[in-house]
């Protein structure tokens, strides 16, 4: 039997849970599981807005990532690129 998804995995950038998202990835708490969860549902909800990518991109230069959420943040920031072309590869690549 499979897990119902949640209304969060259908949500889109016009989503007013984006701004909470966004804010949460700049707590010093973020880091871990929970903050790259974040990260990919932004990456995945709101890929062409600047405060997403934004709020991606500084998580992820965060100097107490561990190799593991590193992966993970590039894993999905590569399927995002790749499946959708959008910003978040651009910024991320250069």
């Amino acid at each position: 039997m499979s897990r119902p998804r949640s209304n969060l995995a259908r949500a889109d950038a016009s989503s007013p849970l984006v701004p909470i998202l966004q804010s949460y990835l700049a707590r010093e708490d973020a880091v871990a599981t929970i903050g790259v969860g974040v990260a990919d549902l932004l990456m995945k909800t709101a890929p062409n807005d600047a405060a997403s990518t934004d709020a991606v991109v500084q998580f992820m230069k965060r100097k107490d990532q561990t190799s593991a959420t590193r992966y993970s943040l590039m894993d999905g920031v590569m399927h995002v690129a790749k499946s959708h072309s959008r910003e978040i590869g651009k910024v991320v690549a250069s």
